[in-house]
């Protein structure tokens, strides 16, 4: 189940592995737009009363996504709680936000070179993870955390005046295609290395999102 499947990326890999997928989301025009396909698989409307009626159908299910969700919603705690109920035993729980109030971040603001804690975005984010809140949330809401790792340290470009994006607007989509191009490459050396990397780089406050694999307790 994809929770929140935006413009369906993730239902198209899945179904297209054979996998028997479920998407929800509030909007249907991300997937009709970008993977129309997909879009028989998905459930439109409100995230929390659909998921209501799955957990009265007693579906469950082996892999459960939630990327770029659990920040926007008036309600993660509860959304936590309610997908735990729609987990299979043995079942993972994919959770991807934003990096926020991170070690790296602080050291930014600290020494100026950002002006404003440009992570802090309502109403658009109601809510901000950094590792440790995300672990907190996930233990009290029934889940164990088997791995929490991070991804590319974007920010490491607001170290340098030709490459901060939020003084300079302008310099970001060269961030973002390094991006692209260092991720790709590292991906192509090993994907099992590129995790350890990311592993090692949330214990150090970097990266610009966590990524958390649970499982039910």
């Amino acid at each position: 189940m994809d929770v929140g499947s935006g413009e369906g990326f993730t239902l198209s890999h899945f179904d297209n592995l054979g996998w028997d997928c479920v998407g929800l989301d509030f909007s249907s025009a991300g997937v009709k737009g970008k993977n129309p396909e997909q879009a028989r698989l998905l459930i439109q409307g409100d995230i929390f009363e659909n998921l209501e009626e799955i957990i009265k159908g007693d579906k469950k299910f082996d892999l459960i996504f939630l990327d770029n969700v659990l920040e926007h919603v008036l309600k993660p705690f509860e959304l936590l709680v309610n997908l735990n109920k729609v987990i299979n035993d043995g079942g993972i729980l994919v959770v991807d936000v934003p990096n926020d109030f991170s070690l790296f971040q602080k050291y930014l603001a600290g020494n100026n070179y950002i002006d404003r804690d440009f992570w802090i975005c309502p109403p658009d984010h109601l809510s901000y993870f950094n590792k440790d809140g995300l672990i907190n949330l996930a233990k009290d809401t029934g889940w164990k955390i088997n791995k929490v790792i991070s991804d590319y340290p974007i920010e490491l470009d607001l170290l340098s005046l030709n490459s901060n994006y939020v003084n300079n607007p302008s310099v970001g989509k060269a961030s973002h295609r390094k991006r692209i191009e260092f991720e790709n490459f590292i991906h192509s050396v090993s994907v099992e290395k590129t995790n350890q990397f990311y592993e090692s780089l949330i214990d150090l406050g970097l990266g610009r999102n966590i990524i958390g694999f649970f499982s039910k307790v």
